[in-house]
């Protein structure tokens, strides 16, 4: 609703209520109710995702998409608005890891039909963050973090950390294990990545083990595994690395998603 309100004040011309990290360059960029459209994406997606499985446990086997879809065409409906409309990279990457969700031999060619009608349809209204994702997704596989930067900056928030962290943690030195100190990546991030400001809200679980040290992040790292994987369902592995590791241990992102995937898996 508030991305609505949002879409039809940039349609007007009034101002755009409740606006976070907007440019006029992508006015149809919008965040509704987060910080930014990809965290608004992320909270969509596994609040979606947890629908599937509360669903699932009502009616007590697989949840099949076109056979109850008429029943949840509205949450449907409204959760693929915003998701194709927000104008979000990260939103096409959770759409993508959902429909995996379904995908089975009995239903891999209705699936890849639904799939190939949305990507279309999205292409149409929506190219720009389509290319995006092709483009980073193509630099991530270099592993080259000049070239993720150049290839979506807002992206290489969260992928240039971990690739960062990774070159610096050391296990032969002392500070591999007890850490470089508060804030030290964080430091380092500003110099790394153009365009960072001075109190960067970026970095993911594997800079926390720069700062902290490995032993720390070892015991956040077994928490979060018993706390949020469910061995029946793979996309919460999927979720676990995307929505958790690849987040600030502050980021109330980050507790969103070990909070729903612990519902998901010890209360539904």
């Amino acid at each position: 609703a508030v991305l609505i309100i949002q879409q039809f004040c940039v349609l007007t011309g009034l101002p755009i209520i409740n606006v976070s990290n907007y440019s006029p360059e992508n006015p149809w960029k919008l965040n509704s109710l987060s910080s930014e459209p990809s965290h608004s994406s992320v909270y969509l997606a596994v609040l979606m995702y947890s629908f599937i499985i509360t669903r699932e446990s009502q009616i007590n086997h697989k949840y099949n998409l076109i056979k109850y879809f008429r029943a949840d065409y509205v949450v449907w409906l409204c959760f693929l608005w915003s998701m194709l409309s927000m104008k979000s990279a990260t939103a096409f990457i959770y759409l993508f890891f959902l429909i995996v969700k379904f995908v089975n031999k009995k239903n891999i060619i209705a699936v890849f039909i639904v799939f190939i009608s949305f990507y279309s349809i999205s292409t149409t209204i929506n190219s720009t963050a389509l290319s995006r994702v092709k483009k980073t997704a193509v630099a991530i596989l270099t592993l080259d973090t000049k070239a993720i930067i150049d290839a979506d900056h807002s992206a290489s928030y969260r992928i240039v950390p971990t690739l960062f962290a990774f070159k610096i943690i050391d296990l032969e030195t002392s500070d591999g294990w007890f850490g470089k100190g508060v804030d030290y990546m964080k430091d380092d991030l500003q110099n790394q990545i153009p365009g960072t400001s001075e109190d960067p809200s970026i970095g993911s679980m594997f800079t926390f083990a720069v700062d902290y040290g490995i032993i720390p992040f070892i015991i956040f790292f077994i928490f979060s595994i018993r706390t949020c994987v469910d061995r029946k369902q793979f996309l919460s592995i999927v979720f676990l690395f995307f929505g958790v590791l690849l987040n600030s241990i502050n980021s109330q992102l980050l507790w969103f998603v070990i909070i729903f995937l612990y519902t998901n898996k010890n209360i539904v």
